[in-house]
Order: C-alpha cells, then structure tokens, then sequence
C-alpha cells in the first residue's frame, strides 16, 4: 500500500494492498473499508488524492478503479463502486 505522509487511519480494513495508494494528509476513519476485488492487476485500483476525509463505515469496492481527487469529504456509511460492477453482475 502506498501512503503518503500526514496520514490518518483509524481501524480500518483493507485488501490487496498492492492495489491501494493514498496521497497526503488523508483521513479513514474507524470502519472504513478499502476493498478491492480478489483479482490479480499491476496497477491501482483504489487512488485518493490529497486531503481527503472519509468519515465513519465508508467503504470503497472497486472492481476495475476507483479514483477520488484531493479535497474531498464522504459521510458515513457509504458505498462506492465503479461501474465495472456490472462486467461481473451476470
């Protein structure tokens, strides 16, 4: 996983870590989930920008990539899927 500095996670989950890249000063907090999917890939499919805060129970579900910008903020208990989803739904 790569994380950039003046990060801030508290007790979250993730998987693939290979797959996740972090920008500086971000913020997860507890309950958080980064998971992508188990599949085998060489890049990342979870990227967050800079300064970014995703509140409580935010879980972010790639299948292909998902890609959040800098200065952004989620509220709890969300959801976030791509749209690749559906390639897998049938």
């Amino acid at each position: 996983m790569a994380i950039g500095p003046r990060c801030r996670l508290e007790n979250i989950r993730v998987r693939r870590l290979s797959q996740i890249k972090l920008g500086a000063c971000n913020a997860l907090t507890e309950g958080c989930w980064l998971w992508p999917i188990e599949a085998e890939q060489n890049s990342y499919r979870i990227v967050k920008g800079e300064h970014n805060y995703f509140n409580h129970g935010v879980m972010t579900d790639p299948f292909g990539r998902i890609e959040s910008g800098s200065h952004n903020v989620c509220g709890s208990v969300v959801y976030r899927i791509d749209s690749e989803w559906s390639k897998f739904a049938n």
